[in-house]
């Protein structure tokens, strides 16, 4: 089980690694296959199933290559930055800040997609915030590197720009069991 589950884990490296070293010459380049994202996330952190901090608001964006596989499925990967962490109480709160590696399904039928996929996030920061100033933590108390994420979500879509919206479920343990979950919701622009 352990075997799968880092096979599964590594899917994100090695479909963007894929994605983005394609040979394209002018015959088979196709420019709509490129774009960038951007919106709201709505993040938390789960220990357990229950849900025992407050969502923390904040924003994702980057840049999105699509590889089609066939005619109604393509497999999209990127680059993106996002914000995540959680509330703790009225005058404290965590901010994680990571860089993504998505690699997500998407179906096609008509303007609806449907969107499914794995995440490989790296830490680039973590702020931990009581009464406005920053607490420094020690190497104990803070966040892991990494992060692994799967993801399902719906869009719609018309002429070049999406609507997306998608969950997020953290597979791994960040600190002290806690795990990440959060929201997207925004635009996918393809050009």
């Amino acid at each position: 089980m352990k075997s799968l589950l880092k096979f599964l884990l590594i899917i994100p490296f090695i479909s963007t690694l894929v994605s983005f070293a394609g040979d394209n010459t002018e015959d088979d380049y196709d420019i709509r296959l490129n774009g960038i994202r951007a919106g709201y996330q709505a993040s938390d952190l789960i220990k357990g199933e229950r849900e025992t901090l407050d969502s923390r608001d904040g924003f994702y964006f980057g840049f999105v290559r699509k590889v089609n596989l066939v005619p109604l499925l393509k497999l999209e990967t990127g680059l993106e930055y996002m914000q995540a962490g959680a509330i703790l109480s009225d005058t404290s709160e965590i901010r994680l800040n990571y860089i993504v590696l998505p690699a997500q399904l998407v179906f096609k039928l008509g303007p609806l997609l449907a969107l499914g996929g794995l995440n490989a996030c790296f830490k680039i920061d973590e702020d931990y915030i009581v009464n406005d100033n920053e607490k420094n933590l020690s190497d104990d108390q803070s966040s892991s590197f990494t992060d692994f994420s799967v993801n399902g979500g719906v869009g719609f879509q018309l002429l070049m720009i999406s609507i997306e919206a998608r969950h997020y479920w953290g597979l791994t343990d960040i600190n002290n069991g806690f795990e990440n979950r959060y929201w997207q919701l925004g635009l996918k622009v393809s050009f």
